[in-house]
């Protein structure tokens, strides 16, 4: 027992009691507060200075018990006080009830007089001559770890009622701040949110003792913060804790050394959070998720909305098979390419001639052109039927080389020219593309979710049932890639689209890219490699990427040039900045309940892409 709370004071409580309150007095830590059981049911409570000590305007008195709390503030401003109240309702005799100060740092060294008044109407009071202190506590089970970007907590044992941050220089922090539940929506209402001051309560009554929590601050804040944890045990003992932190502008917080699991992902990214759900709201996309790699790491990985809102709603969850669509060319054709081109098989300033005997060897279209889309090659919408062509792509390589459809060698972004691309890297290898990327790309980097999905082949039932619905014309397909030449010409093995794949084995692809084309000491790409691929060709393409042609603009405007992304026509986007070591990976199922939003979505990349920007670089 502390010696500040003395045995005469316990017997002078009894006392005055009157046997109808017996009652005991408690310690928390370095916390004093005062705790009993009443043989009456119990209405009011006033908590009184003694007139002696001094109260300022806003201190407050806590009363809890069976599990619940009212807390009491004076309007007194200096002096002595008096708290009173009624409580919300009659508590019964056999609760646990408490009474805690909630000033930190207040000392109440003359004493100080507890009345309680039962349903009786009858005042039972206790008086306390000893020293009460309140003081900040170090001694509590808080735990904290820094995380890119934001702070992450545990109660170990105690859950928490209330959490206060406080600016230290009066800086506004209203609603600049932001706390919720580690690898979840926020849990957290504000209460208060005075310009320098804020107050979340949790929405459940209490943030539950053992789970993870984040507070997070918005980039560009400067200031030191106090943060305050109002805690409560089993028994209904509060406590009071205060830590200090500082919160550099612009500046990344270290990572841990960790290794790369979205289950220990901050959710600190709130400007992208609030881009998503407004799309969801506006019905662009009905969910997405959203991956960011730093530093070789993912920092944050989130689902939003749902997977499928007809002919039920189905939420979106990290796991979320999609429909790659145009992205293919980049992740799987692209990189299949550029393996051969190491092997010594292609030569990207050989003419396709060299390697697809219905063009002419003189004919001056390179592979470079290809990839870089400036061969002039039209897309194939309202240049063929791709049913004139269903099961036959050797037809239609041999239509495209008759027919001479080029327009010089212009940027015009053709879904032919990776078509072609298909038939290089097959007729080199002997083997199906989606054979190739298998066993070259997708299973050496333990990618189990990326595959094509070909006609004809049985789709496992547990995987099909994770793949989100899309709509084509009036059909809905699930496991069936929405583009035609990639579909109807060739049966879902194709180079310009027909990869499905889910964000977590992209985000390890990006991982790869950005460590130099390789992986946990699995390569697929030498470094030079990967700098050729990255390098503008013509137009801001890259072999077989975007960097910084019309139609980058998704990549917003904070990156750094040396980056490369792509999207797909599905709601797929994909982007690796080398020069911020940064990746993002963001998948929408946009093509579901109905094909539309599709300007809305680039508008909305790139929004997200300026917010990661401005959460992870200075």
């Amino acid at each position: 027992m502390n010696k500040m709370i003395t045995a005469a004071a316990i017997a002078a409580l009894l006392a005055a009691c009157s046997a109808e309150v017996p009652g005991n007095i408690e310690e928390s830590g370095e916390k004093v507060h005062l705790s009993f059981t009443a043989s009456l049911p119990m209405s009011k409570v006033s908590f009184d200075s003694g007139g002696k000590s001094q109260w300022n305007s806003g201190d407050a008195i806590n009363i809890f018990w069976a599990g619940q709390n009212k807390e009491f503030t004076t309007k007194d401003n200096g002096g002595t006080a008096t708290f009173t109240g009624v409580l919300d309702e009659t508590v019964s005799s056999s609760d646990y009830w408490g009474l805690y100060p909630y000033r930190e740092d207040a000392s109440f060294s003359d004493g100080f007089v507890t009345t309680v008044l039962p349903s009786s109407q009858k005042a039972v009071a206790g008086n306390y001559s000893d020293n009460i202190k309140i003081a900040s506590s170090s001694t509590t089970d808080l735990v904290f770890q820094n995380v890119c970007g934001a702070l992450k907590f545990r109660l170990e044992r105690k859950d928490i009622r209330k959490v206060t941050i406080q600016s230290a220089s009066g800086t506004p922090v209203a609603g600049k701040i932001r706390i919720g539940l580690m690898g979840g929506e926020p849990q957290v209402t504000s209460v208060v949110e005075a310009s320098d001051r804020i107050e979340f309560e949790p929405a459940s009554g209490t943030l539950i003792a053992g789970e993870w929590y984040y507070i997070a601050v918005l980039p560009g804040v400067v200031d030191d913060f106090t943060i305050s944890f109002r805690t409560v045990d089993k028994t209904g003992t509060f406590n009071l804790s205060s830590y200090n932190f500082k919160r550099n502008k612009n500046k990344v917080l270290d990572c841990p050394d960790r290794s790369a699991s979205w289950t220990d992902s901050p959710l600190f990214i709130w400007e992208a959070d609030d881009v998503l759900n407004a799309s969801i709201a506006a019905g662009t996309i009905p969910g997405a998720v959203l991956s960011v790699i730093k530093g070789g790491q993912t920092v944050y990985m989130k689902a939003y909305g749902n997977k499928s809102v007809t002919p039920s709603v189905v939420p979106m969850t990290l796991d979320v098979v999609f429909d790659m669509a145009s992205v293919t060319k980049s992740v799987s054709t692209t990189i299949s390419m550029m393996q051969l081109v190491e092997k010594g098989l292609v030569d990207v300033k050989a003419t396709i001639g060299t390697y697809l005997s219905e063009f002419d060897p003189a004919e001056d279209i390179t592979v470079e052109n290809l990839l870089a889309h400036n061969s002039g090659f039209p897309n194939y919408q309202g240049y063929i039927k791709a049913a004139d062509y269903a099961g036959r792509p050797d037809l239609l390589v041999a239509y495209i080389a008759d027919s001479h459809p080029r327009l010089s060698k212009i940027y015009r972004y053709s879904c032919l020219n990776f078509f072609l691309c298909q038939q290089i890297i097959e007729r080199v290898t002997g083997q199906r593309l989606c054979d190739y990327a298998k066993e070259h790309i997708f299973q050496p980097l333990g990618l189990d979710d990326t595959m094509y999905l070909p006609a004809g082949e049985e789709i496992p039932e547990a995987y099909k049932a994770r793949i989100a619905p899309q709509l084509s014309g009036s059909s809905v397909r699930i496991g069936k890639c929405i583009d035609d030449v990639a579909w109807t010409v060739c049966g879902g093995n194709a180079g310009n689209a027909g990869l499905f794949t889910t964000v977590a084995d992209m985000s390890v692809l990006a991982k790869a890219l950005l460590a130099g084309g390789q992986l946990g000491g699995v390569r697929v790409l030498q470094p030079e490699t990967v700098r050729l691929m990255a390098t503008p060709v013509a137009f801001g393409r890259t072999l077989g990427w975007d960097n910084s042609s019309t139609a980058s603009g998704v990549k917003g405007n904070r990156l750094s040039d040396n980056l490369i992304c792509h999207t797909g026509y599905s709601g797929t986007f994909i982007l690796v900045d080398f020069g911020n070591d940064l990746a993002i990976i963001l998948f929408a199922n946009r093509c579901h309940p109905s094909d539309t939003g599709y300007a809305a979505l680039k508008t909305d990349r790139a929004k997200v892409s300026n917010a990661v920007a401005a959460a992870l670089l200075k």
